[in-house]
């Protein structure tokens, strides 16, 4: 067992080793067989002691590999490295793997062109216990799967391809499933709650130079607010853009993130050509503050009101016109101006009595467009066809625009 953390000020090792007794684990302190090393991660301090106590277990254990046969090794990382392309970190289990060997994992395959260690060395050779970074792979393999060799590609290729139509298989009877329990969950919330509004979404096609960037963009894309807007991540992995992801978050209305990762020529292209968005990021707040933008504009716009001028109500005058009567209110102008086409909002107190249009302003017997602070005029409200026993002298105009604007990142959260 080893206790990290020990160069903290306030770390009890002590009371970890006791807590571990109540689980059974019972350290050599305590009586038991098992060695427990103190060591700061940070710091490096008692790295040396937990490597010597896992060798003499291993010689105690009589733990070995046979390093002869086929290669079997667990992928621990994958990236694609500029100029290298495809690679991944592989520990080898037993057997001993060779330059110019085949690797199989999954769905894809790897002829070793080139190995390196931890340094950066090249080696022709790795046996059981060693981790190389083996290139050059078909796709990426994923982490934590294991990988074996085989004979040669024209068998990888085979091995390949049953697992491929296995998988297809498997995730069609998946997606049967989910589909049929979907259909069953709507029929009830439609018979619940036939009324409520529908969930706006966005959707996301994300890719990362390596697995463990993409778990972390995952995760920080789901920590955002989703109360208003859901984010919803319809494909990802590990590796650079490619002609599928565009087809991918073309038919589900996606949007694609590359973080760390690039988006060749010829699929920008074909992107913009299929109208798909797609934005590249190597700071993942820079790439949150994207994804919340691309979330505003799934809300709907605001009324934003902005205030022109207030008038007084001075007398209403009703006058004949094409066999009509009409009401013109006589005011004066008390802040800002009165415009033709603007909004007006009549109050009586705190009561709004009306609310219209100005579809006309008189100056004197003169027509104009706009009338202001200090001069008197009569208004037009809504072609003269408000009543005049709805506004009376004293009443209160206020006119104003309105707009539509988009939401700020901030309504989010509300």
């Amino acid at each position: 067992v080893a206790i990290n953390k020990c160069d903290s000020p306030n770390a009890q090792p002590h009371n970890v080793k006791a807590q571990l007794a109540q689980y059974d684990v019972l350290v050599e302190e305590y009586g038991g067989e098992i060695p427990v090393v103190e060591i700061s991660a940070l710091k490096g301090t008692g790295i040396e002691h937990l490597e010597e106590a896992i060798v003499s277990l291993a010689e105690l254990a009589e733990l070995k590999a046979p390093t002869t046969g086929p290669a079997a090794a667990t992928v621990l990382e994958v990236q694609t490295r500029r100029g290298l392309g495809n690679t991944a970190t592989l520990l080898i289990n037993r057997g001993t793997l060779r330059r110019g060997d085949v690797v199989v994992c999954g769905e894809t395959y790897c002829k070793v062109r080139q190995m390196q260690d931890s340094n950066g060395a090249v080696v022709e050779r790795a046996g059981p216990g060693h981790a190389v970074e083996v290139m050059i792979w078909k796709e990426l393999p994923e982490p934590s799967a294991r990988a074996a060799q085989v004979p040669n590609e024209a068998a990888a290729r085979r091995i390949n391809d049953i697992r491929s139509k296995a998988v297809k298989i498997e995730e069609g009877i998946k997606n049967t499933a989910e589909r049929n329990e979907e259909l069953l969950l709507d029929d009830k919330e439609n018979a619940e709650e036939s009324d409520s509004t529908v969930m706006r979404q966005v959707s996301l096609v994300v890719r990362t130079d390596t697995q463990g960037s993409l778990e972390a963009v995952i995760k920080a894309v789901e920590t955002l607010p989703q109360g208003k807007v859901e984010l919803k991540v319809v494909g990802s992995g590990v590796g650079e853009i490619g002609s599928a992801d565009v087809f991918l978050a073309q038919t589900a209305n996606a949007k694609i993130l590359a973080f760390g990762t690039g988006i060749p020529e010829p699929v920008q292209e074909e992107a913009k050509k299929q109208k798909v968005e797609h934005m590249q990021f190597g700071v993942i707040y820079h790439m949150l503050d994207q994804v919340k933008l691309w979330m505003v504009e799934e809300l709907p716009l605001v009324t934003v009101e902005s205030k022109i001028g207030s008038l007084s109500v001075m007398q209403l005058f009703d006058i004949k016109r094409d066999g009509n009567i009409i009401t013109v209110i006589g005011s004066r102008v008390t802040d800002g101006m009165a415009k033709v086409n603007s909004l007006v909002r009549i109050q009586r107190g705190d009561e709004v009595i009306y609310e219209g249009k100005v579809t006309g302003l008189r100056h004197f017997k003169d027509r104009v467009t706009e009338v202001r602070k200090g001069m008197e005029c009569g208004v037009l409200v809504d072609d003269g066809k408000i009543k005049g026993g709805k506004v009376m002298e004293g009443d209160v105009i206020h006119v104003y625009q309105a707009k539509k604007e988009p939401q700020g990142v901030e309504a989010l959260e509300s």
